[in-house]
C-alpha cells in the first residue's frame, strides 16, 4: 500500500512539473510571437517611410520617427501608425475578412496625409498557392500599388484590373493564373480601407 501511495505521488508530481513546465514555454512563446509581430511591422513601416534602421536598433528607431495611434472599433484595439515629418499613415490591412484562398493575408498599407494616395503596401502572412498566389507577396505585383489613388467614394476603392484594359488611377494589374488571390486581395484592402478611413476621419469624437 505504501509503495502505491508513493507511485501515485510521484505521478502526481511530475504531471503538475510538466504541467508547469508547458504553461512556461506557452507563455514564453506567445511572447516571442507577439514580439515578432511587432517587429514585422515597425519594420514595414519604416521601409514604406524610407527611414533606415538597423536589428539592434529598429524599436527605438520606430519610437523616435512613428506615432501609434489607437481607437476601439467593434471591441478591438486598432492602430494607426503615423509619420509626424510627413503626416503619412500605416494600418493594417486583412484584419476583417476571411482572407485569400487558403488562409489569411495580412499586412501593411501606407498612405500620404491625404488618405488616398498609397506610399507602398507589404504582406507579412499568406498561405497562397506557391507560385500562383503566393506571388502576392512579391514586389513585382505590391510595387503596382505605389502612387495609386484610393477612390473612397466607389464601391471598390482600388480595383484589380482582370483585363487587357489600360488601368486607371486606382487600378492594378491582376496576378497572372491566380484570379482567385487576385479578388481576394482587392476585397481586402477595400474591406479595410473603408474601415480605417471612416475610423481616420471621425477619430477623437465620442461614439
Amino acid at each position: 500500500m505504501k509503495q502505491y501511495t508513493k507511485m501515485l505521488a510521484f505521478v502526481f508530481i511530475m504531471g503538475f512539473l510538466t504541467s508547469l513546465v508547458f504553461v512556461g514555454m506557452d507563455a514564453l512563446t506567445a511572447e516571442r510571437i507577439e514580439a515578432n509581430k511587432d517587429a514585422a511591422i515597425y519594420s514595414a513601416v519604416l521601409t514604406h517611410n524610407e527611414i533606415s534602421y538597423n536589428s539592434g536598433n529598429l524599436t527605438d528607431v520606430f519610437n523616435k520617427n512613428i506615432t501609434i495611434e489607437e481607437v476601439d472599433y467593434e471591441g478591438q484595439t486598432l492602430s494607426f501608425y503615423i509619420n509626424e515629418s510627413n503626416g503619412n499613415v500605416s494600418f493594417m490591412y486583412g484584419v476583417f475578412s476571411l482572407g485569400g484562398l487558403w488562409g489569411p493575408i495580412r499586412g501593411v498599407i501606407t498612405l500620404e496625409s491625404d488618405f488616398q494616395t498609397i506610399v507602398n503596401v507589404t504582406v507579412l502572412e499568406e498561405q497562397e498557392t506557391p507560385g500562383l498566389g503566393g506571388k502576392v507577396k512579391n514586389r513585382e505585383f505590391l510595387d503596382q500599388f505605389v502612387g495609386l489613388i484610393l477612390l473612397p467614394e466607389l464601391d471598390r476603392p482600388v480595383e484589380v484590373n482582370k483585363d487587357v484594359a489600360e488601368n486607371k488611377s486606382n487600378e492594378v494589374d491582376e496576378i497572372s493564373g491566380a484570379t482567385g488571390t487576385s479578388n481576394a486581395f482587392e476585397r481586402l484592402l477595400n474591406d479595410s480601407y473603408q474601415i480605417y478611413r471612416d475610423l481616420w476621419l471621425n477619430r477623437g469624437e465620442e461614439s
